[in-house]
């Protein structure tokens, strides 16, 4: 798993992850494409977080700890969820020029020895 991307990599995982949104917010469908970039085959956990650009604040954050789907797959079915959160208002069409996303690539999980739990 090559989980190191470059800044270009980057720029093609967020405007994968906009057209999903889009597609979502737009047309109430799910996107059924996946790009040639190996990466969105790959399994990796996500973590995917929109905000709105002109106040910064955070409309939702969503994700997979666990890669346990392609990264495809983990980001257009955290897409979807994100617009349609019962946390915050839906996302509108009307908000899409409005929002950024910003996506976590997430090392697999491991367990963290806590030694002062013995003090407890």
């Amino acid at each position: 798993m090559n989980s190191k991307l470059s800044l270009k990599d980057g720029e093609i995982v967020i405007k994968f992850v906009r057209k999903a949104v889009e597609e979502w917010v737009k047309n109430n469908k799910t996107l059924r494409e996946t790009p040639p970039h190996g990466f969105f085959n790959e399994r990796h956990g996500i973590l995917l977080s929109l905000y709105y650009s002109n106040s910064g604040k955070l409309h939702g954050r969503i994700g997979y700890p666990y890669p346990i789907k392609s990264a495809a797959d983990v980001l257009v079915r955290c897409a979807v969820s994100i617009c349609q959160d019962s946390r915050s208002p839906a996302l509108k069409a009307a908000d899409l020029n409005n929002v950024i996303a910003e996506v976590s690539i997430l090392s697999e999980p491991r367990a963290v020895p806590r030694p002062y739990e013995k003090n407890f």
